[in-house]
């Protein structure tokens, strides 16, 4: 058991350092805890060119679909989201940031690349090609483990 808190010590060690890299559009730091994720949640979307909905935030930050919707409200009125409805189906609301978000976004996105780019150049883009389907060899085991809990809880 020792072993596994090792582990367990490091994976979250790494990830307090890999944090840094996260997006968070410039988000003061008076946000909750769910407000930032669902921040990062839609600037991970904005990154890989798609669109996100309050339900796959809620799933993949693991609250409730109401708590994501606090949140929105919250980011809305300060001006980070909108709601977009979508225009093939209208009960589709998407959460967007909003033009002042993502030009902060951008900017904070320009900066991580710029570190980024520092540490590809001190590990080599190999190793950083191997972390990385490492990571996400560990984050798909995670999935599956997560999806089977949750399965035989029902």
């Amino acid at each position: 058991m020792a072993e596994i808190e090792t582990y367990y010590r490091n994976l979250l060690h790494v990830c307090r350092e890999m944090r840094a890299l996260s997006p968070k559009a410039g988000a003061d730091n008076s946000l909750s805890r769910a407000e930032r994720g669902v921040l990062a949640a839609v600037c991970a979307a904005e990154t890989e060119g798609t669109r996100v909905i309050s339900a796959q935030i809620a799933a993949e930050l693991g609250v409730t679909r109401s708590a994501v919707s606090q949140a929105v409200d919250k980011l809305e009125r300060l001006g980070y989201v909108r709601r977009a409805s979508s225009d093939t189906d209208k009960k589709i609301a998407y959460v967007e940031l909003t033009g002042e978000a993502k030009s902060r976004y951008e900017v904070y996105k320009k900066d991580r690349c710029r570190q980024l780019e520092k540490v590809l150049s001190r590990m080599g883009e190999e190793s950083v090609a191997e972390l990385l389907r490492l990571a996400e060899r560990f984050a798909s085991t995670v999935r599956e483990v997560r999806r089977d809990t949750a399965e035989r809880k029902r």
